[in-house]
């Protein structure tokens, strides 16, 4: 599902840590990548969530709007 991404894009596959409290929000985790995208890369990134990771992108792109590229107007 995702190879036609990597033809185009270099793509890196995130997943939740394992263990997580069941207490934890959609923003600890959104601030956990937003410190690693920031840690990894110098401009925004394209972000693209499944099931579960696609309110965590919406979280990320909520709470951290400048690492989240966008297509222009």
């Amino acid at each position: 599902m995702l190879r036609p991404f990597g033809e185009r894009f270099t793509t890196h596959l995130v997943v939740r840590p394992p263990g997580l409290p069941p207490a934890t929000t959609m923003a600890q985790p959104a601030a956990a990548h937003a410190d690693a995208i920031r840690a990894t890369f110098s401009r925004p990134v394209n972000v693209l969530g499944l099931s579960t990771g696609g309110s965590l992108a919406l979280q990320l792109a909520a709470d951290h709007p400048e690492l989240v590229s966008r297509p222009p107007p």
